[in-house]
Protein backbone atom coordinates (compact mmCIF):
# COMPACT_ATOMS: atom_id res chain seq x y z
CA UNK A 1 0.00 0.00 0.00
CA UNK A 2 1.50 3.56 -0.61
CA UNK A 3 1.56 6.08 2.02
CA UNK A 4 -0.01 9.21 1.97
CA UNK A 5 2.97 12.03 2.58
CA UNK A 6 0.68 12.46 6.65
CA UNK A 7 -1.86 10.39 8.46
CA UNK A 8 -3.53 13.30 10.48
CA UNK A 9 -4.22 12.72 14.01
CA UNK A 10 -7.49 13.57 14.03
CA UNK A 11 -7.83 10.61 11.07
CA UNK A 12 -6.05 8.45 13.06
CA UNK A 13 -8.60 8.94 16.20
CA UNK A 14 -11.69 8.57 13.54
CA UNK A 15 -9.94 5.25 12.31
CA UNK A 16 -9.24 3.73 15.50
CA UNK A 17 -12.73 4.78 17.01
CA UNK A 18 -14.60 2.87 14.19
CA UNK A 19 -12.21 -0.20 13.96
CA UNK A 20 -13.07 -0.80 18.13
CA UNK A 21 -16.65 0.06 17.58
CA UNK A 22 -16.96 -2.36 14.46
CA UNK A 23 -14.55 -5.14 16.22
CA UNK A 24 -14.33 -4.16 19.53
CA UNK A 25 -11.49 -3.51 21.97
CA UNK A 26 -9.32 -6.86 20.67
CA UNK A 27 -9.68 -5.65 17.05
CA UNK A 28 -8.16 -2.42 17.85
CA UNK A 29 -4.64 -3.20 16.30
CA UNK A 30 -2.31 -0.85 14.94
CA UNK A 31 -2.42 -2.99 11.36
CA UNK A 32 -6.35 -2.97 11.03
CA UNK A 33 -6.20 0.84 11.80
CA UNK A 34 -3.32 1.33 9.49
CA UNK A 35 -5.47 -0.71 6.80
CA UNK A 36 -8.69 1.30 7.62
CA UNK A 37 -6.38 4.21 6.75
CA UNK A 38 -4.85 2.77 3.46
CA UNK A 39 -1.27 3.11 4.87
CA UNK A 40 1.34 0.78 6.18
CA UNK A 41 1.37 0.46 10.05
CA UNK A 42 4.30 2.25 10.70
CA UNK A 43 3.18 4.78 9.59
CA UNK A 44 0.75 5.29 12.46
CA UNK A 45 4.32 5.30 14.97
CA UNK A 46 4.56 9.32 13.82
CA UNK A 47 1.93 9.22 16.36
CA UNK A 48 1.93 6.55 18.97
CA UNK A 49 4.20 4.91 20.55
CA UNK A 50 2.32 1.46 20.39
CA UNK A 51 -0.99 -0.26 20.62
CA UNK A 52 -1.51 1.14 24.43
CA UNK A 53 -1.02 4.70 23.00
CA UNK A 54 -3.88 4.19 20.32
CA UNK A 55 -5.83 2.56 22.72
CA UNK A 56 -5.31 5.68 24.97
CA UNK A 57 -6.16 8.37 22.11
CA UNK A 58 -9.35 5.86 21.07
CA UNK A 59 -10.24 6.41 24.68
CA UNK A 60 -9.77 9.75 25.16
CA UNK A 61 -11.84 10.75 22.31
CA UNK A 62 -14.46 8.39 23.50
CA UNK A 63 -14.68 10.28 26.91
CA UNK A 64 -15.00 13.49 24.73
CA UNK A 65 -17.67 11.89 22.75
CA UNK A 66 -19.63 11.20 25.86
CA UNK A 67 -18.85 14.33 27.56
CA UNK A 68 -20.63 16.00 24.66
CA UNK A 69 -23.31 14.26 24.84
CA UNK A 70 -23.99 15.23 28.83
CA UNK A 71 -23.29 18.54 27.62
CA UNK A 72 -26.70 18.10 25.60
CA UNK A 73 -28.48 17.72 29.15
CA UNK A 74 -29.58 21.00 29.84
CA UNK A 75 -32.54 20.24 32.35
CA UNK A 76 -32.73 23.59 35.31
CA UNK A 77 -34.02 20.92 37.62
CA UNK A 78 -30.96 18.85 39.32
CA UNK A 79 -33.25 15.73 39.79
CA UNK A 80 -34.37 15.92 35.91
CA UNK A 81 -30.83 16.90 34.52
CA UNK A 82 -29.40 13.48 36.82
CA UNK A 83 -32.21 11.77 34.94
CA UNK A 84 -31.23 12.89 31.51
CA UNK A 85 -27.44 12.22 32.45
CA UNK A 86 -28.61 8.97 33.04
CA UNK A 87 -30.83 8.48 30.06
CA UNK A 88 -28.20 9.76 27.81
CA UNK A 89 -25.45 7.57 29.20
CA UNK A 90 -27.67 4.48 28.58
CA UNK A 91 -28.53 5.81 25.48
CA UNK A 92 -24.61 5.73 24.45
CA UNK A 93 -23.89 2.87 25.66
CA UNK A 94 -26.80 1.24 23.15
CA UNK A 95 -25.62 3.25 20.05
CA UNK A 96 -21.83 2.53 20.94
CA UNK A 97 -21.14 -0.54 23.02
CA UNK A 98 -17.43 -0.94 22.37
CA UNK A 99 -16.75 2.61 23.21
CA UNK A 100 -18.91 3.00 26.05
CA UNK A 101 -17.00 -0.18 27.68
CA UNK A 102 -13.69 0.96 26.65
CA UNK A 103 -14.78 4.05 28.78
CA UNK A 104 -15.48 2.16 31.80
CA UNK A 105 -13.47 -0.85 31.53
CA UNK A 106 -11.37 -1.64 34.72
CA UNK A 107 -7.64 -0.36 34.47
CA UNK A 108 -5.60 -3.38 36.51
CA UNK A 109 -2.46 -0.36 36.53
CA UNK A 110 -3.54 3.09 35.75
CA UNK A 111 -0.61 3.62 33.78
CA UNK A 112 -1.34 0.61 31.97
CA UNK A 113 -2.22 0.63 28.40
CA UNK A 114 -5.61 2.79 28.04
CA UNK A 115 -5.07 4.88 30.70
CA UNK A 116 -6.48 8.71 30.29
CA UNK A 117 -5.35 11.58 32.03
CA UNK A 118 -7.26 12.97 35.31
CA UNK A 119 -9.17 15.60 33.30
CA UNK A 120 -10.41 13.65 31.13
CA UNK A 121 -12.28 11.77 34.01
CA UNK A 122 -13.07 15.05 35.15
CA UNK A 123 -14.53 16.87 32.63
CA UNK A 124 -17.02 13.95 31.79
CA UNK A 125 -18.41 13.61 35.13
CA UNK A 126 -17.92 17.19 36.10
CA UNK A 127 -21.58 17.70 34.79
CA UNK A 128 -23.59 15.04 37.13
CA UNK A 129 -21.02 16.36 39.95
CA UNK A 130 -22.74 19.46 39.68
CA UNK A 131 -26.40 18.33 39.83
CA UNK A 132 -25.28 16.30 42.65
CA UNK A 133 -23.70 18.91 44.63
CA UNK A 134 -27.17 20.36 44.07
CA UNK A 135 -29.22 17.99 45.55
CA UNK A 136 -26.72 16.02 48.30
CA UNK A 137 -24.98 19.04 49.49
CA UNK A 138 -21.06 19.81 47.96
CA UNK A 139 -19.42 17.55 50.84
CA UNK A 140 -21.62 14.59 49.54
CA UNK A 141 -21.45 15.60 45.64
CA UNK A 142 -18.84 13.11 44.68
CA UNK A 143 -20.25 10.10 47.12
CA UNK A 144 -23.98 10.96 45.46
CA UNK A 145 -22.52 11.06 41.98
CA UNK A 146 -20.45 7.85 42.36
CA UNK A 147 -23.68 6.16 43.67
CA UNK A 148 -25.69 7.05 40.54
CA UNK A 149 -22.85 6.33 37.87
CA UNK A 150 -22.42 2.30 40.27
CA UNK A 151 -26.01 2.27 39.65
CA UNK A 152 -26.81 2.99 36.11
CA UNK A 153 -23.33 1.05 34.96
CA UNK A 154 -24.96 -2.19 37.12
CA UNK A 155 -27.95 -1.58 35.19
CA UNK A 156 -26.62 -0.72 31.80
CA UNK A 157 -24.33 -3.79 32.31
CA UNK A 158 -26.80 -6.46 33.28
CA UNK A 159 -29.54 -5.46 30.91
CA UNK A 160 -26.48 -5.92 27.82
CA UNK A 161 -25.91 -9.33 29.37
CA UNK A 162 -29.21 -10.52 29.35
CA UNK A 163 -29.22 -10.43 33.06
CA UNK A 164 -32.63 -9.53 34.02
CA UNK A 165 -34.10 -13.40 33.73
CA UNK A 166 -37.20 -12.68 36.01
CA UNK A 167 -38.80 -10.67 33.45
CA UNK A 168 -41.12 -7.65 33.88
CA UNK A 169 -41.03 -4.31 32.24
CA UNK A 170 -37.21 -3.37 31.58
CA UNK A 171 -37.91 -0.30 31.27
CA UNK A 172 -40.39 0.33 33.87
CA UNK A 173 -37.44 -1.16 36.07
CA UNK A 174 -35.09 1.34 35.16
CA UNK A 175 -36.87 4.32 35.51
CA UNK A 176 -38.10 2.83 39.09
CA UNK A 177 -34.39 2.45 39.57
CA UNK A 178 -33.04 5.70 38.44
CA UNK A 179 -35.64 7.60 40.71
CA UNK A 180 -35.03 6.08 43.81
CA UNK A 181 -31.20 6.72 43.32
CA UNK A 182 -32.22 10.57 42.99
CA UNK A 183 -34.30 10.30 46.05
CA UNK A 184 -31.47 8.55 48.06
CA UNK A 185 -28.82 11.22 46.79
CA UNK A 186 -31.31 13.97 47.82
CA UNK A 187 -31.02 16.04 50.84
CA UNK A 188 -34.27 15.78 53.10
CA UNK A 189 -35.29 18.91 52.78
CA UNK A 190 -34.89 19.04 49.43
CA UNK A 191 -37.39 15.83 48.98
Amino acid sequence: MPAPTKVRSDELIAAGSAQLEEGGLPSLTMAAVAARLGVRAPSLYKHVRDRDGLVALVRSQAFSELSAVLLTVRESDPRQRIAGFADATRAFADQRPHTYDLIFRPLSDPASAGAVPHPATASTAAPLLSACAELAGDDDALNAARTVTSWLFGFISRARADGFALGGDLEAAYRYGRERVIDAITRPELR
